[in-house]
């Protein structure tokens, strides 16, 4: 399930980057056409995936799209796409460390009608980008499944200049992925540290990811990811590994390193598994998210629903693998501080207490952000409400051509149309309805012009909100 729409991380004690920068030039010839992304604040690196966004205008229905090297054209992006505002694209590994790139974009129709990246922007080479300042917000963009209204993948500050510290990886060199085909992983060795962390004082050791969007006092909001840990081992020492931490985005004189009123997520060894510590006097919350015997080598789907509030009416809540976990009403933000980001990945502090220090292995997918359940569930039933959910087909089910069968499907709050198409090998293969009624189901007459295949899925969405999308679980069959 695809949610790509994005918003506008460095989060550190040393760092915090300029956000919100005006992305494009007007538009430079006729009409209103303005790239939006990439971001010039962001490093980014060659093989990994990005967002393309512009503001459509009157450029028509469809649009071009070439990468500029100090202002001529290098390498096409696309010759041909649709004008909807958004392109997912994944840098060519072939491409060489520069500063000086920008993106065009241009209608087809009329080619007076274009607009290029205001600022140039810099890709680092996909074969040494890990030993490039990390204090220069590299982004690793999204993996396949996207990031939602999280935006892009950046490298914490501290993380350690290894290869194997953080990277998107794929399904098919043997790392576990929770849907699609890439997961982003994280691994630290003894004595690995970075930036600040390797000071004496800190004796720390992480490898983290941060997303350039934050919330605020007021903000009600969803928020999804999954989790696997691989043969995970326990620290000793009384060190407690965060693996997410949903914290204030800058310091203040008392609080330089903006620890107080955050919410972290850790594994601790007694009562081992995981569970939340809230700062600033709450301590570790008795709740067990994921118990120890559980933690190791499956995944996790985690769901959390915040009511950020300075009082009484806050709202923390968790749900894991369906099930909920907690419930914390009351004060979740602080006044005159600032806004939460989040952060995921693995945080070791003050390793040096623990005598144990084995290699630790973590994998995150489906991150998402919303402010519904609807939004990010896809995994759990929502609470009071259930989400668009495809039951049929749904996998094995083999179908005739020149039959006519019906799809069907759970409407949760998808609205009143939407999307049906037919996809083979998780590929858009052929739209079946562009929009039809959100009643629950769709007769269809399959063409004869299906080829046989044990390769198709069914995907249905939203056309009100495209991030409200679902497809088959598994693949059925079409024969003659």
């Amino acid at each position: 399930m695809k949610r790509l729409i994005a918003s506008a991380v460095l989060l550190s004690a040393i760092f915090v980057p300029t956000l919100f920068v005006d992305m494009s030039s007007t538009a430079l010839a006729d009409g209103t056409l303005t790239v939006d992304k990439p971001d010039p604040n962001r490093k980014h690196v060659a093989g990994k995936t990005y967002f393309i966004q512009w503001t459509p205008g009157n450029a028509g229905a469809t649009v071009k799209i070439e990468l500029l090297k100090a202002g001529k054209r290098t390498k096409w992006v696309t010759k041909k796409t649709a004008n909807d505002g958004e392109y997912i694209w994944t840098i060519p590994k072939s491409v060489k460390k520069n500063s000086t790139y920008k993106i065009k974009i241009t209608s087809t129709k009329n080619s007076s009608i274009y607009d290029q990246s205001y600022d140039s922007f810099t890709i680092y080479s996909a074969s040494n980008w890990w030993k490039e300042s990390y204090d220069d917000a590299v982004s690793l963009g999204i993996e396949d499944d996207g990031s939602g209204t999280w935006g892009d993948f950046v490298v914490h500050g501290n993380a350690p200049h290894k290869r194997y510290a953080v990277d998107v990886v794929n399904k098919k060199d043997g790392h576990p992925v929770r849907k699609g085909k890439q997961s982003v992983r994280f691994k630290l060795h003894t004595g690995d540290c970075g930036g600040a962390d390797c000071d004496p004082e800190n004796g720390s050791s992480r490898s983290e990811i941060l997303f350039d969007a934050d919330n605020s006092t007021g903000d009600d909001m969803w928020y999804a990811w999954s989790i696997y840990h691989k043969n995970y081992k326990f620290l000793n020492g009384g060190v407690s590994p965060l693996h997410g931490q949903f914290k204030p985005s800058v310091g203040t004189a008392k609080d330089p390193f903006a620890n107080n009123g955050a919410f972290y997520i850790l594994v601790n060894p007694s009562p081992g598994g995981m569970k939340l510590q809230v700062s600033e006097g709450e301590g570790d919350r008795p709740e067990v998210w994921i118990s120890a015997s559980q933690l190791s080598n499956k995944w996790h789907d985690i769901l959390v629903h915040a009511k950020w509030s300075t009082g009484k009416n806050g709202l923390f809540q968790v749900w894991v693998d369906g099930k909920q976990k907690l419930v914390r009403k009351g004060r979740n933000m602080y006044a005159n501080r600032s806004p939460k980001w989040f952060r995921f990945g693995m945080y070791r502090p003050q390793i040096y207490r623990a005598t144990n220090k084995p290699i630790q292995i973590v994998y995150y997918d489906e991150l998402v952000r919303g402010s519904s359940c609807e939004d990010v569930s896809q995994f759990m039933t929502c609470p009071g409400g259930g989400s668009l959910k495809v039951t049929s087909p749904n996998g094995k089910e083999k179908w005739k051509t020149k039959k006519k069968y019906t799809i069907k499907w759970k409407k949760g709050k998808a609205g009143t149309y939407v999307k049906i198409q037919l996809l083979k090998k998780d590929k858009l293969y052929k739209t079946i309805a562009a929009k039809t009624k959100n009643d629950g189901k769709h007769a269809w007459r399959v063409p004869s012009t299906l080829v046989k295949s044990a390769a198709y899925k069914v995907k249905i969405t939203s056309t009100k909100n495209k991030k409200l999308i679902d497809s088959s679980n598994n693949h059925f069959t079409i024969t003659k």
